[in-house]
């Protein structure tokens, strides 16, 4: 039998060990997992489903059991008026915990899927009645294009929070967070072993959705030095870099989050800060996009930066957005001084004990 993917294997353990889950849930999701890799499906598109389908399971470091919608997953699969309603449920809750239209998407097409696997019938073209119905589009009136308002940049929102941040871990986990703009998942799973020293800084390597890549950081890296000097388990490479502070052990979902939002809460408590949009880790790889873009980093390099395809249409928005104000340009080809309205660049900054 070939070997599966790393990453499938991670999670048919993560199946097959819950607790959470009942027997008919662990086998629906085993017999869809093989489902997908039949029809060749990509690895990166393989484990997202096969990751979205076990936590709307119950299978979740970020929502507990009893947030997950009634009745099990499996019994919003068939033909009837009764499972069909629960299938309600289950996009009810997607469209109230998920402020991304793209992950409301995302995770209803995850349920079409997985019903069209789990049954008889062709998989694309008879799924059942019950999940026939879920839309996998975006709404018509969706606007994909980056809003400035909403970005965190860093003298004006990150610095406020880093000054208000308890601890050294928080500290290097929002500037890290900003400064490499990565995936939500990637910034969670990053082990001590993945950080080293670069000319340039340090760099962070992840394993993202389209493979491998390292991540140069330049303003985090005071952060990240003195939290790595602190780390309980500091000299060990396979400790979660993004640990509790006594024991080094891994944490959830909420609680990295929480590294983030601590701190945020802080400032604009005591009236340092506020806040352009809701603090998540899609917010910081946004911003840091925007930075990019908004100081003339090319395309490829910022697709490079972020693990975008080549060509992306999202490393594309950015640009169109944030690519050095066509207003200030024009006013500088007349002579006009718009030095104040310069963003300046951003080196290691000292990092404050």
């Amino acid at each position: 039998m070939p070997k599966l993917p790393d990453k499938i294997e991670t999670l048919h353990t993560r199946i097959e060990k819950s607790e959470t889950l009942s027997p008919e849930e662990k086998d629906a999701l085993l017999k869809f997992s093989s489902e997908l890799g039949v029809h060749n499906y990509s690895e990166g598109r393989w484990t997202k489903l096969l990751q979205h389908c076990t936590m709307m399971a119950g299978d979740s470091s970020k929502y507990s059991p009893d947030e997950i919608p009634e009745p099990d997953l499996v019994e919003i699969i068939g033909e009837s008026k009764k499972e069909k309603e629960a299938a309600k449920k289950y996009v009810s809750w997607i469209n109230a915990n998920y402020d991304s239209e793209e992950s409301k998407r995302d995770h209803r097409v995850a349920l079409r899927v997985f019903g069209g696997h789990i049954t008889e019938g062709d998989y694309e073209d008879e799924k059942p009645s019950s999940i026939e119905w879920i839309s996998a589009d975006l709404p018509r009136d969706y606007n994909p294009k980056p809003d400035p308002t909403k970005m965190w940049w860093w003298d004006e929102h990150i610095v406020p929070v880093l000054d208000n941040a308890k601890h050294a871990r928080n500290k290097a986990a929002v500037a890290v967070s900003w400064d490499a703009g990565t995936r939500s998942e990637e910034f969670r799973e990053l082990t001590v072993g993945d950080v080293s020293d670069h000319k340039y800084g340090m760099e962070i390597t992840v394993d993202g959705k389209r493979g491998r890549r390292s991540i140069v950081l330049i303003t985090s890296v005071p952060y990240l030095k003195r939290w790595l000097e602190v780390h309980p388990r500091g000299n060990e490479p396979d400790a979660p870099l993004w640990s509790d502070l006594d024991t080094g052990r891994d944490v959830s979902y909420n609680m990295k989050l929480k590294m983030l939002r601590a701190p945020v809460k802080r400032a604009v408590d005591n009236g340092d800060l506020r806040k352009p949009s809701k603090i998540e880790f899609t917010r910081m790889r946004k911003s840091s996009a925007s930075y990019l873009a908004r100081k003339n980093v090319s395309q490829n390099h910022i697709e490079k930066h972020h693990g975008w395809v080549e060509n992306s249409d999202e490393a594309r928005r950015y640009i169109n957005v944030f690519r050095e104000d066509t207003a200030r340009e024009v006013a500088r080809t007349h002579g006009a001084d718009v030095s104040e309205d310069e963003i300046e660049d951003i080196g290691p900054v000292e990092c404050p004990r």
